[in-house]
């Protein structure tokens, strides 16, 4: 194989591994076996195979076709000599050979078999990566089986693996577990790490999402600008920049989904054992929603229309709609100062959502001692306001919001009221915002009791232990 042939079943193996994150598991099949097809008789024939068995093998798993995967994983691992020489790759398959044979049948010996081994062989390497998926592996195991200690050990294993070579998506994983087999108290508390770094995760997807929406902002101006002077360039730039952050934007929100499922099933497995986990979820669900809905869609419009009419002037006005969508969802779902200016970050967040002739009574907020008061507890009344405030600003077409703050008793009591149209008590917890505020005052041992009827506005009342 020479010139640039050589890279083409590197390219279907790429566009394998894309399909099967897309779950296109058929096209992803396919194009591993073109990639070995291409690779035969080459130098590197015994590579592509044993990649491409290994990925097909994969790709089953996926699809929880468990008795297929075994058979591929097996076919990969068949090349004894090629992977004698190469230990990370071997110890990487008999690790998946195992973890898809645990998943079959639980009580699969052979399963703790290839574990093990999976184990020595990375740790006789310092193969990093790979232990830190061995000690997630090990943890499902030891689980299963009802070994707690063991099970957190591997877990705090894997935690530390994990934020040593910076994988944000084993380290996740690695809390799930620490809140499954951990003792209550220590449950707990990696159930917030694990909502604490979802919503980091969050905030970082956020943040890029909204650095495109300013660089498609500033490119639209600057083409403005030159549009007599270099008009037919210009307009090659501009369809151009639509195009690319059309499909950037797509690409992302296709990414999103593909985490958000993982964190859907894991989160699904426990919901009765950890309720901080219920409020990620949902909040992630808010989200994805609102992006497919309120830019998705207006993107792709935006694309559409400017293939039929590249100067029609409503495209500018569409893009600028969407990136002030964008920017609504990013402050929404920003971080927040939890330390001196917590007091005013919190003073600024309930009166921008008063700005539109909606009048804010705001008593008590001044008299709280808020340094005193954990980081977690500080969060968590932020959000849940957040969430009752933009359910007024969305539904109750009120134009009085009262929120009152006091200390009784070692307990915090806030009150929210507004004059809106309220709604029917056996509604209110049909609506996902609610449920969600309700989750994380749980998550904090706290009490949130609702009071709404039709045309008598709506109100709530919060106590926090402190």
């Amino acid at each position: 194989m020479s010139g640039d042939m050589k890279y083409i079943p590197l390219s279907y193996n790429n566009l394998g591994i894309i399909s099967k994150q897309l779950q296109k598991y058929e096209d992803g099949i396919k194009y591993h076996k073109k990639a070995m097809q291409y690779a035969r008789n080459s130098l590197k024939d015994t590579l592509y195979r044993a990649i491409s068995y290994n990925n097909i093998g994969t790709a089953f798993k996926s699809q929880k076709k468990y008795n297929k995967a075994i058979k591929y994983y097996n076919k990969a691992l068949s090349f004894t000599k090629f992977l004698n020489n190469r230990p990370k790759r071997y110890a990487r398959y008999i690790d998946n050979l195992g973890y898809v044979k645990f998943l079959a049948n639980k009580n699969n010996d052979s399963a703790f078999y290839l574990f093990s081994k999976a184990y020595r062989i990375r740790d006789s390497i310092n193969d990093k990566v790979g232990l830190s998926t061995s000690y997630l592996h090990l943890t499902e195991y030891y689980q299963s089986k009802g070994d707690n200690k063991l099970s957190q050990d591997f877990a705090e294993k894997a935690k530390q693996a994990a934020t040593t070579i910076n994988e944000n998506a084993e380290l996740l994983q690695a809390y799930d577990l620490l809140a499954q087999v951990s003792p209550p108290e220590e449950g707990r508390r990696y159930a917030m790490e694990y909502i604490k770094l979802s919503d980091s995760l969050t905030k970082r997807d956020n943040l890029f999402r909204d650095k495109f929406a300013r660089i498609r902002f500033e490119s639209e101006n600057l083409e403005k600008e030159n549009l007599q002077r270099k008009k037919e360039i210009i307009e090659i730039q501009n369809q151009n920049t639509i195009y690319f952050l059309g499909i950037i934007l797509l690409i992302t929100f296709i990414g999103f989904l593909i985490y958000f499922s993982r964190q859907r099933t894991r989160y699904l497995a426990q919901q009765n054992k950890i309720v901080e986990f219920q409020t990620a979820y949902e909040t992630e669900t808010r989200i994805s929603k609102r992006l497919h809905d309120e830019i998705g869609n207006d993107i792709f419009q935006v694309m559409m229309q400017y293939q039929n009419d590249p100067h029609d002037p409503q495209i500018t006005q569409k893009l600028n709609t969407a990136y002030t969508k964008a920017r609504d969802i990013s402050r929404e779902n920003s971080e927040f100062e939890v330390d001196e200016t917590y007091l005013e970050e919190l003073t600024d967040m309930l009166t921008n959502y008063t700005k539109n002739d909606i009048k804010l009574i705001l008593r008590g907020i001044d008299k709280i001692s808020w340094d005193t008061l954990d980081k977690n507890l500080k969060i968590t009344i932020y959000r849940v306001l957040q969430e009752l405030m933009t359910n007024m600003q969305k539904h109750s077409q009120a134009d009085l919001v009262a929120v009152v703050f006091k200390n009784e008793k070692k307990k915090l009591i806030i009150k929210y009221s507004d004059n809106g149209v309220g709604i029917q008590k056996d509604e209110i917890k049909s609506k996902n915002g609610l449920r969600n505020t309700e989750k994380r005052i749980q998550a904090i041992k706290g009490t949130i009791i609702f009071d709404s009827e039709i045309d008598k506005g709506f109100k709530a009342e919060i106590k926090i232990p402190c």
